[in-house]
């Protein structure tokens, strides 16, 4: 499945379709941006800090050119990131919402590619949102349900302020 995507690296994006383009021509090119848009997120996250600051608005072809230059003319050159580290860096900033994933990724020791672990974090996420929702739906059909229990009603206050008929602290009788 990954390996579908890697024609980004190698062809240029298309040109945008016109109004008048057949509905192939408009998913090719949509198919094109999607996996270019994937690609470059893995491409990314692998890298350090600095240098996603200078690519985060590149494609992947333009961010391959230009690593290709820094790294065969700058000081990085000879330097290589190996794959358990690329994984380690996309899976380290996820949210605690993805726990479990990584917790079964880890266990079954999954030796894949970064463009399949992107479409199982994509997968995962979408599950994550499914669960969510139905459990929203299902906490607000039991506060309907059982009208009984009055769960996050804000108490108000009744009866007003009642007065204190001790004596008065000016003139010394009692209740005014």
């Amino acid at each position: 499945m990954c390996k579908k995507r890697l024609y980004v690296f190698d062809q240029n994006i298309p040109d945008v379709p016109d109004e008048n383009a057949n509905d192939n021509v408009k998913d090719k090119y949509d198919r094109h941006i999607d996996e270019d848009v994937q690609a470059t997120c893995v491409m990314l996250a692998s890298m350090t800090p600095e240098l996603q600051k200078k690519h985060e608005n590149m494609n992947t072809r333009t961010i391959i050119f230009h690593l290709k230059e820094l790294f065969l003319k700058g000081g990085y050159r000879g330097f290589v990131m190996d794959h358990e580290l690329s994984v380690n860096l996309v899976l380290q900033p996820l949210p605690p919402s993805f726990a479990q994933f990584i917790i079964n990724f880890n266990m079954h020791k999954l030796d894949i590619e970064l463009p399949e672990l992107v479409s199982m974090l994509v997968i995962t996420e979408k599950s994550l949102k499914k669960e969510k929702v139905s459990i929203l739906l299902v906490q607000s059909f039991k506060a309907k349900k059982n009208p009984k229990k009055k769960a996050n009603i804000a108490l108000k206050p009744t009866g007003g302020v009642k007065k204190d008929k001790g004596i008065c602290h000016h003139c010394l009788k009692e209740g005014h």
